[in-house]
């Protein structure tokens, strides 16, 4: 299998978020942060925008799919490797690549507690980031406007501090920041790296302090939904993913 998730899938959304294709003319995203039709969109280094929503889902779920068109309005045509495909499977315990184009890695944290972030601006301005951690945890959203959107969650775990999720610290363990949501969780189903999530949500805008949570709205329900949406013939593959900023720390 690859080392890291084809960095062509995950792109960029608007100013402040990250999408993911899942078909020559369609990508999908978190419906929290700003942008509608119109909102400018970068795909594999390329410009588009958001043509119309496809998808119907209910207000409370933070997950919209949109299709795209190039800026002249002529049909977008990504060709099978810049889309990713979606996992329909149970992400719970696995290893996942979290990609974004939030915030870096800043500064350390006092007693070695975590990293301060390093806000871009726009906070999707890159670079493209790619960290690891281990999917612990399943549920749904329990208060405020995104209550009820099905959940998985990670935690950054560190040498003076682990969170409460389990999972322990791993290479290149990483946590999410400022310009991420959107971004993809992705895992590996046969060798082959599929959307299992996108960046929904992290504990603290301010900085990565070692046990902090993060949070990617999970797909698993919404795969047969979203098939269905994309129009023919690109109703064979689809990925998803959202996010925050994108921390890295290398051991």
């Amino acid at each position: 299998s690859d080392p890291i998730p084809n960095p062509a899938w995950t792109g960029q959304f608007g100013n402040n978020a990250g999408a993911v294709a899942i078909a020559p003319d369609v990508i999908i995203t978190t419906r929290h942060q700003s942008g509608g039709v119109g909102t400018p969109v970068v795909i594999d280094g390329q410009s588009y925008k958001v043509h119309s929503e496809l998808s119907s889902f209910a207000a409370n779920i933070d997950l919209r799919v949109l299709k795209i068109v190039k800026p002249d309005n002529s049909p977008a045509s990504l060709t099978p490797d810049q889309y990713a495909l979606l996992y329909s499977g149970n992400a719970n315990g696995q290893f996942t690549a979290l990609v974004g184009w939030g915030a870096s890695i800043g500064s350390a944290l006092p007693a070695s507690a975590g990293y301060n972030f390093n806000v871009h601006s726009p906070e999707n301005a890159g670079p493209q980031l790619v960290g690891a951690n281990i999917i612990n945890g399943v549920g749904t959203v329990g208060s405020g406007p995104w209550a009820g959107t099905p959940i998985v969650g990670i935690d950054f775990d560190g040498s003076t501090g682990n969170g409460s999720l389990g999972g322990g610290n791993i290479a290149y363990e990483a946590h999410l920041g400022v310009g991420d949501s959107g971004g993809g969780w992705y895992v590996l189903d046969g060798g082959v790296w599929k959307l299992a999530a996108l960046t929904h949500g992290i504990q603290d805008l301010t900085d990565a302090t070692f046990g902090d949570q993060a949070q990617g709205v999970r797909l698993e329900s919404y795969v047969s939904t979203i098939n269905a949406i994309i129009p023919e013939p690109a109703s064979i593959g689809v990925l998803a993913l959202g996010a925050l900023g994108l921390l890295t720390r290398r051991r």
